[in-house]
């Protein structure tokens, strides 16, 4: 080492390119980096040996039919909605695509049209039991 302090020019071997200001392979200081170094540093290629089969990807809107079939139980029932068309869209794209997620769309659209029926067989009670108890029929005078 040289008598120079840290951080002084001279200190810790100037005399190698890149090093205090001096140009070296990649440019002079302060010019972008070059591409070739970019590609040689940059994160690395996937790779997938030879043989093996890539997975197939699971279709997103299946996916969230699922989600909003089970949600309609826990948020309310306006989720099933979502659920019946989410699931007929994704069933459509499966069967165009060949992506996995038959069995996700397929258990969102049954839970999304049953949690609508049940909703609407609800409704209709309370409907029916409201009226029965606002308006009771007549009983015969004996």
């Amino acid at each position: 080492m040289s008598s120079a302090g840290f951080g002084e020019p001279g200190a810790d071997r100037p005399d190698q390119p890149g090093q205090f200001g001096q140009p070296d392979q990649f440019g002079q200081p302060g010019q972008p980096i070059s591409p070739q170094f970019r590609q040689d540093f940059g994160p690395p290629a996937p790779t997938v040996p030879p043989g093996a089969v890539m997975p197939r990807r699971t279709n997103s809107l299946a996916i969230a039919a699922l989600c909003c079939g089970i949600g309609q139980f826990i948020v309310g029932p306006l989720a099933g909605i979502p659920a019946i068309v989410l699931g007929a869209m994704s069933l459509k794209q499966i069967s165009e695509t060949g992506e996995d997620g038959h069995g996700m769309a397929t258990v969102g659209l049954v839970l999304g049209i049953v949690g609508v029926i049940l909703t609407i067989f609800f409704v209709l009670l309370v409907f029916v039991a409201f009226r029965a108890i606002a308006h009771p029929p007549p009983f015969p005078n004996n």
